[in-house]
């Protein structure tokens, strides 16, 4: 079985057009990358906050930042010694620990790791398999590859479930077998922890393989024949009037990226 982001609801955004959606997605994953003050930052990320929380819940906005929270943790962590400019706040022996300069770059990496994660994780929660499949078939990617990358994305959740599925094993058989008080912490116990876990990890998912390439092949993917779909995307009046309301989202997002600049 095949894990899935997505979450079936009835939101505006689970309404509005994939192929628009998909578009106002790489411009904010653009956006992001650009370097552009840090308050335009603060702003889109608002804005898809705003998004995930109206149309999914604020448990929904939560989860995807806090799958990320430990890189975040880590950013925060590392960056600030690294920028030494602008005013000192922290030295040690002598050397600045922490700057302005560092609080600010430190915030806009935070921001700009949080507003991509949210920008992904709003169109996969919101958009079918079926529907990201069609996407990518109607903007010309070939059958193939966009098979192969909506497996990829579709076999991100399974891995995590396989993953907690065999911590609670290890957890289980550890309780049974009585071998003692585990090592302190450090590499020995991080060793003794992880390195079993993820071993696990990777053999079922290798196992996995072999059922994967058979469900293919009796669907026939391999073979060259036309390619039909049991469902399409919509037309007419509802894709034009999400188009629009897609171009102007993209037009003040480029607008305030433009003048803010």
């Amino acid at each position: 079985m095949i894990g899935t982001f997505y979450r079936p609801g009835r939101s505006f955004l689970h309404g509005y057009d994939p192929r628009c959606k998909l578009a106002v997605l790489l411009l904010f994953l653009l956006l992001f990358l650009l370097p552009i003050p840090l308050p335009l930052y603060a702003g889109y990320f608002t804005f898809l906050a705003l998004m995930i929380l109206t149309a999914l819940s604020a448990r929904e906005l939560l989860r995807p930042l806090r799958v990320i929270g430990p890189l975040l943790l880590l950013v925060a962590v590392l960056t600030p010694p690294f920028h030494r400019e602008g005013q000192v706040y922290l030295r040690l022996a002598g050397w600045p620990l922490l700057t302005s300069g560092g609080v600010m770059e430190t915030a806009r990496l935070l921001v700009r790791f949080a507003g991509i994660t949210l920008a992904l994780f709003g169109f996969l929660r919101t958009t079918s398999p079926e529907q990201v499949l069609l996407t990518m078939r109607w903007f010309g990617l070939p059958f193939g590859a966009g098979l192969a990358l909506s497996i990829a994305l579709q076999y991100m959740p399974t891995l995590r479930d396989l993953y907690l599925q065999v911590v609670d094993a290890h957890k289980l058989r550890r309780s049974t077998q009585e071998a003692g008080s585990p090592p302190p912490w450090g590499l020995r116990r991080l060793r003794a922890d992880l390195l079993p876990v993820l071993t696990s990890v990777l053999i079922m998912a290798v196992r996995r393989i072999t059922v994967l390439a058979m469900a293919l092949e009796v669907r026939g993917v391999g073979l060259r024949v036309r390619r039909s779909s049991y469902s399409a995307l919509p037309a007419g009046r509802a894709l034009l009037r999400d188009a629009l309301i897609g171009a102007g989202v993209l037009a003040l997002a480029l607008a305030a990226a433009f003048l803010f600049t």
